[in-house]
């Protein structure tokens, strides 16, 4: 139950924060960046939703609902890594090899947890469960956070040069998106 409270927290936390976002951001123009961050954050809801559900399976050692709610919250980290790069490009209006670049990394990060997690099922790729419902981390799992890492230094950098180029507010918020993927 306590790892649960911090999921919990957070979701109250995310919604409060991002609510009215979350009920209006995604309607209006397909291609505009507040529907990408709409997109994001319904992304980055289910990947907490996961996260404390988690912590109820495990104390309830419920390993069926565990191993599927593990894979869940793989998959809802790869699709924010992918939802997230898909908005910074739409919000930097930016065309080019360098957005397709980094929209290309966004892919094979998601392509890979789910080609894994397929995996992972018949052959633990990313992780597996020992007695006692004791979560363990495999290859794969180091692997995909050294891949988030990367992508994430290179779409901070993009961010960064994108903004050195800009004036005023908008140079400010380039900055605070920067900043945002930094962290």
């Amino acid at each position: 139950m306590y790892y649960a409270s911090f999921g919990i927290l957070a979701v109250i936390h995310h919604v409060i924060i991002n609510y009215d976002i979350l009920k209006n951001g995604g309607k209006g123009n397909q291609a505009a960046p507040s529907r990408h961050y709409n997109h994001f954050l319904q992304a980055l809801l289910l990947f907490y939703i996961s996260d404390f559900t988690w912590g109820f399976a495990i104390e309830s050692d419920h390993f069926i609902i565990a191993y599927a709610d593990t894979c869940l919250f793989f998959a809802a980290m790869a699709l924010s890594v992918l939802l997230w790069t898909r908005f910074v490009v739409a919000f930097l209006g930016e065309r080019g090899i360098r957005a397709n670049i980094l929209m290309t990394e966004g892919w094979l990060i998601f392509g890979f947890v789910i080609i894994n997690l397929i995996t992972n099922f018949f052959n633990p790729t990313i992780f597996y469960f020992a007695e006692g419902m004791v979560y363990v981390a495999t290859a794969g799992r180091q692997v995909l956070m050294y891949a988030q890492v990367l992508m994430y230094a290179s779409l901070t950098l993009y961010t960064l040069v994108v903004s050195t180029k800009s004036k005023g507010k908008e140079r400010v918020h380039y900055m605070a998106v920067c900043t945002s993927g930094g962290v």
